[in-house]
């Protein structure tokens, strides 16, 4: 039993920092909780468990900032912020990259330090001009060939691309990434393939919506385009954590989009 639920630590089914659930547990062993608890608390004598069974984060300290900080500027450098337009208020980005504020503004403080950002007191951050220094295909391109070498190969069918279906399927994900509780790896591949299969549907009529329009029509379409396509160029070969975070903040600029489209 200490073995089983070490091993399912190890192998990353669990957000580093999540706490252990007994019925979680239960369904996953068939232990009873009484055993769980033994189990757990020897597990808890480990560097596996901290405190009252609570999965012990041995990443970096700012681990979570850094990548904020990487993810965002991705974000930006794919377009979905141009130079001198604001970025969403500071409790909407703390949604979106599914983080605290404590953390955000860290991540905030350092991308002002680099240039990225101008921070000014309370106000929304602010994109300032940068190389261009992501793909051709920042901010929806004028040559379709350059959006189709973009989205993943090898798309699949059966993804419900409804609007509801997709924000049930973001609300789901940012459910479990709440309880930090991860699918298993081959769950997880394969919604990470519907998953793929909805952006390239998006995206595509995002871009059949923008392509006849000048630079700046359709901001809030192109934005969440370019943030959809940002989110998906995080790696997916990663531990199983790591792909649920990219799959939920995927998830979430997917359902941005497809309100994005709805409302032309």
């Amino acid at each position: 039993m200490v073995t089983a639920i070490r091993t399912r630590i190890t192998a990353g089914h669990y957000v580093p920092g999540a706490r252990l659930r007994l019925n979680e547990l239960h369904g996953y062993t068939g232990y009873s909780g009484a055993e769980l608890r033994l189990a757990l608390d020897q597990l808890a004598t480990t560097d596996l468990v901290n405190g009252r069974w609570w999965v012990a984060d041995h990443r970096p300290g700012d681990h979570a900032v850094r990548r904020t900080q990487s993810l965002l500027t991705a974000v930006i450098d794919h377009g979905a912020y141009p130079p001198g337009t604001e970025l969403p208020m500071r409790t909407e980005l703390a949604t979106i990259l599914l983080v605290n504020q404590v953390t955000l503004s860290r991540a905030l403080e350092l991308l002002a330090a680099e240039g990225v950002l101008l921070l000014s007191g309370n106000s929304r951050p602010r994109a300032l001009p940068r190389p261009r220094c992501g793909p051709s295909w920042v901010g929806l391109p004028p040559d379709f060939a350059d959006v189709l070498r973009a989205l993943p190969q090898g798309r699949s069918t059966g993804a419900s691309h409804s609007r509801n279906a997709i924000r049930g399927i973001r609300d789901t994900a940012r459910e479990r990434w709440r309880s930090g509780i991860c699918l298993p790896a081959d769950a997880m591949t394969l919604q990470e393939t519907l998953q793929g299969d909805i952006l390239c549907r998006l995206v595509l009529s995002a871009y059949e919506q923008v392509a006849d329009w000048p630079a700046g029509g359709y901001p809030r379409l192109r934005s969440a385009a370019s943030r959809a396509m940002a989110c998906a160029h995080l790696p997916t070969v990663a531990p199983l954590h790591e792909r649920l975070f990219r799959f939920t903040v995927l998830a979430t600029a997917l359902a941005d989009l497809a309100d994005a489209l709805a409302s032309g």
